[in-house]
């Protein structure tokens, strides 16, 4: 009996070591680590936690969700919103924030999370790859605020270096799953706030059993909505929690919530008059204190400027802190990424009060300028990044900005529409969710505020046709004959909306419109009348050349 007991112990211990022979070494380790050492954090309990029933919780995602939301290297910054429930009002509730984190050996790093300003939780990032989950209850203040302001820095150095040296030695992902998680007075019913818990995004089901009639009226509702500032995602799964065309509606008649309470409020809401305050913008206000060079950045969004108009001049005024003997000052400004001015100024200046003409920039799409301060201190030694600078963008330093000297056809294409004062929405060809999607945002663009955009085509008014692959040939299947016709598509590389005349489309690319692009049709302009000239009028007397 105790040689079979022995035998039978032998037998185990051998199919335990053909088992591990599969495994790496590193791998048990990293899964027993992970095991014993990866539960949910919980920071400090500040509300107590209330009970409710289960149909009186909800889960609100960050706004867009599903854009990534990646901290790479050291230091790293990111931010997100969370929307609150506006109906159902929330009673407590916690933030919970999944994680996955890749960091070097010898690189110690910390994920700090700060919720409207205050630092509310920090993670230890262990080396390897790491999933952890942060759980911070919430305070009165911030379940009261309307909106969560979330801050996330990757901080940290590494320890086998002579000093401390900025690279990539971690990477942090915050997951999509990262959400609040809300007790609520009341159960969630109402489409502002279903669509709030979606992460202030508008779902759409877009199953492959709709019908045509009803697929062109979602898709132009879903493009009205855009104009109001709303992100847009189609569901195509059958059954998904999405709305109909009846929800559509009804959230397009619904006041949109106040700017103060909306996650895209600042960068896509807010409409500029010349001239424009650069300090006011952002982070540009106030000193900053730095090493080496800093930059303060302005974007124009399309839509915040009056039609057809782009920043033209800058009028700059900065103030340049005293620098090291024979050091000098190097201020230099980009437009869109190009170089527009550098200027070599010597380290006690002070003030450096320019005006700078920009160069012509397209109507109609984003514009970015960049003003840089550096210096040219020779830092010498590996622990030395040279003494501490001073620079500020001071009130004063403005933009100003008029119509754009380059041809701007998709201007020109909004004015006639919106002159029009409707536009009219079809499909020429099946579209999935993800072409849905695409050509969405560009009804949007095509359509000013304070035109209406309907289903159906009514012969009297501008119309698009949504394609998908279409072949120049079919086009004239779709278009109106004796009517202008444009294809407009987003770029492939700006993700910007481009228009192009359909006869043009076809010698340019090979008969082929653009995957996901809008076929637009437009009453030709009436020509002036000319008026007959009555023989029997006088003729006005010539004059001679002299």
């Amino acid at each position: 009996m105790r040689l079979f007991g022995l035998a039978l112990l032998a037998f185990l211990l051998a199919g335990a070591a053909v088992a591990l022979s599969y495994l790496r070494a590193d791998d048990i380790l990293v899964k027993a680590r992970d095991l014993v050492s990866n539960p949910p954090l919980r920071f400090e309990q500040v509300t107590p936690v209330q009970s409710h029933p289960k149909d009186q919780t909800t889960l609100t995602l960050r706004a867009d969700p599903e854009a990534p939301m990646i901290l790479s290297g050291v230091p790293a910054y990111q931010g997100a919103a969370f929307v609150l429930p506006f109906d159902a009002r929330p009673t407590g509730g916690t933030l919970v924030i999944d994680t996955t984190s890749q960091t070097l050996p010898g690189i110690e790093a910390v994920l700090r999370v700060t919720l409207n300003g205050t630092r509310r939780a920090e993670l230890l990032l262990g080396a390897g790859h790491l999933t952890r989950r942060i759980e911070i209850p919430l305070t009165a203040e911030e379940l009261s605020g309307g909106v969560l302001p979330v801050s996330f820095s990757l901080q940290g150095h590494g320890t086998n270096a002579p000093c401390s040296e900025d690279g990539i030695g971690a990477v942090v992902e915050i997951e999509p799953s990262s959400a609040l998680h809300l007790e609520l007075d009341k159960p969630v019913s109402s489409l502002r706030d279903r669509v709030i818990a979606w992460g202030d995004t508008v779902r759409i089901g877009w199953p492959e059993t709709l019908d045509r009639d009803t697929r062109q009226q979602r898709l132009a509702l879903g493009a009205a909505l855009i104009r109001q500032h709303y992100a847009l995602a189609f569901r195509t799964a059958p059954g998904a929690d999405a709305l109909t065309t009846e929800d559509l509606a009804a959230l397009q008649a619904l006041r949109p919530l106040p700017t103060a309470l909306r996650t895209r409020s600042e960068a896509e809401v807010l409409s500029y008059n010349w001239p424009v305050d650069l300090s006011t913008l952002g982070g540009n206000g106030g000193t900053r204190h730095f090493y080496r060079d800093t930059t303060w950045r302005a974007r124009f969004d399309p839509g915040q400027l009056p039609e057809g108009e782009v920043p033209r001049t800058l009028h700059l005024k900065m103030a340049l802190g005293p620098l090291p003997r024979d050091t000098d000052w190097t201020v230099s400004v980009t437009a869109n990424g190009n170089l527009v001015s550098a200027a070599k100024l010597p380290g006690d200046i002070g003030t450096y009060t320019p005006e700078i003409a920009l160069p012509a920039l397209p109507a109609n799409q984003p514009a970015t300028i960049e003003i840089t301060a550096t210096s040219d201190y020779d830092i010498t030694g590996i622990c030395n990044n040279g003494p501490q600078l001073l620079a500020e963008l001071q009130p004063g330093t403005t933009v100003t900005g008029g119509p754009s000297p380059l041809a701007d056809p998709l201007g020109a294409l909004r004015r006639r529409i919106a002159r029009d004062g409707h536009l009219g929405v079809t499909l020429g060809t099946e579209l999935t969710g993800p072409e849905a999607a695409r050509i969405a945002p560009l009804i949007a663009t095509l359509a000013p505020a304070g035109t209406a955009i309907t289903a159906g085509d009514d012969s009297a008014h501008p119309l698009a046709v949504a394609v998908s692959g279409a072949l120049v040939a079919d086009a004239a299947a779709l278009t109106r004959p004796g009517w202008d016709h444009w294809v407009i598509w987003s770029d492939p590389d700006t993700q910007l909306p481009r228009a192009l005349p359909l006869a043009q489309a076809e010698s340019r690319y090979g008969g082929l419109i653009w995957p996901a692009a809008v076929l637009l049709s437009l009453p030709v302009p009436p020509r002036p009348a000319t008026v007959p000239q009555d023989p029997a009028a006088p003729q006005p007397a010539a004059v001679p050349i002299r």
